[in-house]
């Protein structure tokens, strides 16, 4: 697909079935929250840090399950509109708590905290 602009990823994250993200290894892993705060229904493996990161708005599948439970998972998911739909609702919400602006709130409250 390439390299797309900022609105073209936002139309594709908000209109997709599923966004997985089948990452082993992530220091954060921006793109499910990304995909959340549009919409998007996520699947994740296990994985740390991205159940902690995720928290309700994704699905979580085992990592040791491999592409299987990715494909297991993605199934459910299309097979059931109830679950697509909470997971959407529960992203959003909760991909709205990793505002820049908290993110810097916190990050200041440390550095404050730290220099006495």
């Amino acid at each position: 697909m390439g390299y797309i602009d900022h609105e073209a990823m936002v139309a594709l994250m908000s209109g997709c079935s599923a966004f997985v993200y089948p990452s082993r290894y992530e220091g954060f892993g921006l793109p499910p929250l990304e995909a959340m705060a549009c919409g998007a229904p996520v699947i994740v493996f296990d994985y740390p840090p991205m159940p902690e990161i995720s928290g309700p708005g994704a699905l979580v599948v085992p990592g040791s399950g491999g592409a299987e439970a990715l494909s297991a998972g993605l199934v459910s998911l299309l097979n059931d509109s109830e679950m697509s739909g909470a997971l959407r609702r529960r992203g959003v919400a909760h991909a709205a708590l990793y505002s820049w602006e908290s993110t810097a709130d916190a990050t200041a409250k440390v550095l404050k905290e730290a220099g006495g």
